[in-house]
């Protein structure tokens, strides 16, 4: 139940004092990177301003064709303005680091690439009741390189796509139940 989860979390920071004061800290630590990314100091981050948040991220953002770079800009930019605001550049990272959790658990051997059979292994836990030929499909489709594994940026893309409903609504909610064990 909600309840339960939520008895669970507090359990594991500690008393919501505690929680308020480390989200406290984390909201004033995201407020003082993205105030270093403003480099026009209006409280936006424009594409390019953006584009340099990904490069120091680091790792798989900063092998980003420019259209994948477009396309995680216009990710980010929920309220489709053409700039990031902190709310969203908030929202962005958080799910950032969910994404990353997860491409975590599914990339068994931590070698930073998911194979088809860490993808299938994960496809069966959820129990969606596809075929191992549909769960085959949906990986090649999701491995736009065809170098016949997923990297982040393709599990990225794949875990936020546009639609919210069916398999992806499915897999979303088994990353939640996860990542709160």
């Amino acid at each position: 139940s909600r309840r339960a989860s939520e008895g669970a979390e507090e359990a594991a920071v500690g008393p919501a004092d505690d929680a308020d004061e480390g989200a406290a800290d984390d909201d004033k630590e995201l407020k003082k990177v993205f105030l270093k990314l403003d480099a026009k100091g209006d409280g936006l981050l424009d594409q390019t301003e953006f584009l340099k948040a990904l490069a120091l991220c680091g790792s798989a953002f900063d092998q980003l064709s420019e259209k994948e770079q477009e396309q995680i800009f216009k990710f980010a930019d929920t309220n489709k303005d053409g700039k990031v605001n902190l709310e969203e550049f908030g929202k962005w990272i958080a799910i950032t680091k969910e994404n990353l959790a997860l491409f975590g658990l599914v990339d068994a051997d931590s070698d930073g690439f998911i194979t088809e059979e860490e993808w299938l292994s994960v496809m069966e836990k959820i129990e969606l009741g596809l075929s191992k030929e549909a769960v085959a499909k949906a990986f090649k489709r999701t491995d736009a390189n065809d170098d016949n594994v997923m990297n982040f940026i393709e599990f990225f893309r794949y875990m936020n796509g546009i639609s919210d409903d069916g398999v992806f609504k499915r897999i979303r909610s088994w990353v939640r139940r996860m990542l709160t064990k």
